[in-house]
């Protein structure tokens, strides 16, 4: 195969696999022009221009569409969108168990099945001692809620965790002991099961750790949790429909499964399957002369650009994952496949990861009682079960004195949040 008719073939089966396993867009460390991925967004300083679908420089973005404004070089709906509502810089505040949402550019809640909107929080009113069985129903001193009823006492097999009736063998809030909260994962749920914090994942994911992955298309959990795909030299790792398979670069073929140069393979001289015998492969012929190049196992090859045999003959180059191995007159090197960028020693989504937030060693801030999200290079917090995101931060709206029954509710003097309530 001609050099030409490679990079049309390689390009053409990429383009394929794109359109038909939803991978992510055509990003490299220069994005320009490329497209933008699943969610239209780009590598941190790139915007994605939402008609055509690229990304391109802020300066060059046309202008938002109707119903739509400029917020951090992102076309956004303040309308509608929770992160930015009603301006740029208005993140709503979540419940526990609860979403924010955003109507008309004024900042709601959408409360979980099972709980019940109770002014901004979601409560369960079956056992909630400040509004049991209904909104703003308290129970007395010294009461308990349960089933939506004040009582004296819990039910055998319960425990009176400040006023509310819970089993300890499963209540997220309250897993094992009473204040023990489980954490949420992103894609999931909290679950306590057998008085062992766990999760339940959202349709299309599996629990992997503690987290949520999607197993027919994840690299680092392929098919079942920690299945790692492995580039190859010469070419990149996917997962597809949960199996790795190997995408190769212009310059080799995809033989048997593999990414081989057939200009210099002896297994695959010129062409997959012909073999060369008792000579090397040189140039894409069976020859036993190579040259200038250096003869290695058979296969004729450049010493300063071959990551397979990197400066001398048994010199292989490495990746990290996500990443795919060159050489170079310095020795070996690599470079991170789409949509990820280099970071260090590692190729990693700056678009995703806490770590590396927008940009190379960006860490997002954790918090108490949560952990930190990075999401379309943005950061934020995903808090524990039972605690409500509040300014950024995770607090229990039964105790906390500047969140009191409500984020942004202080008690004032010398008042103290008691279930809820300033006294």
């Amino acid at each position: 195969m001609r050099p030409w008719q490679k990079r049309w073939t390689f390009v053409a089966w990429l383009s394929a696999a794109l359109l038909l396993f939803g991978c992510e867009s055509d990003i490299r460390t220069d994005p320009y022009g490329k497209l933008c991925d699943s969610q239209q967004r780009c590598l941190a300083g790139y915007v994605c221009e939402k008609v055509s679908n690229t990304c391109v420089r802020p300066s060059e973005l046309p202008g938002c569409r109707n119903g739509e404004s400029l917020c951090d070089d992102s076309c956004v709906a303040l309308a509608s969108d929770p992160d930015h509502c009603g301006s740029c810089d208005v993140r709503c505040d979540a419940p526990a168990n609860g979403d924010a949402t955003c109507v008309s550019g004024a900042c709601g809640v959408a409360c979980d099945e099972g709980f019940l909107r109770c002014g901004t929080l979601c409560i369960d009113t079956q056992r909630n001692p400040a509004h049991c069985g209904d909104c703003g129903r308290q129970c007395g001193d010294g009461e308990v809620c349960t089933q939506g009823s004040c009582t004296l006492t819990c039910p055998d097999g319960q425990q009176n965790c400040h006023g509310s009736c819970v089993e300890l063998s499963s209540e997220p809030r309250h897993c094992g002991a009473c204040d023990k909260s489980c954490s949420v994962p992103e894609h999931g749920t909290a679950t306590c099961v057998d008085a062992q914090c766990d999760v339940q994942c959202d349709e299309g994911y599996a629990a992997c750790d503690g987290r949520c992955k999607k197993l027919t298309s994840d690299p680092e959990n392929c098919g079942a949790c920690g299945v790692t795909c492995t580039a190859p030299i010469g070419g990149g790792a996917l997962c597809k429909d949960g199996a790795c398979e190997s995408v190769c670069s212009d310059d080799y073929d995809q033989c048997a499964g593999s990414c081989v140069d057939t200009q210099s393979d002896p297994e695959n001289c010129g062409v997959c399957g012909h073999a060369c015998e008792a000579s090397a492969c040189y140039h894409g012929r069976c020859s036993n002369d190579c040259g200038t190049l250096t003869r290695c196992n058979d296969a004729c090859v450049d010493t300063q650009a071959d990551p397979a045999h990197c400066l001398n003959c048994d010199n292989r180059c490495n990746a990290p994952l996500h990443g795919r191995a060159l050489c170079g007159a310095a020795g070996c090197d690599f470079s991170c496949e789409e949509p990820y960028v280099r970071c260090g020693d590692s190729c990693v989504d700056t678009r995703s990861d806490p770590a590396h937030c927008a940009t190379c060693f960006t860490s997002c801030p954790g918090t108490t009682n949560g952990s930190a999200s990075c999401t379309a290079g943005e950061c934020g917090v995903i808090c524990n079960s039972g605690y409500s995101r509040c300014s950024g931060v995770c607090v229990d709206t039964n105790s906390n004195g500047s969140h009191c029954g409500g984020c942004n509710i202080k008690c004032r003097g010398k008042t103290e949040c008691v279930l809820g309530a300033c006294r």
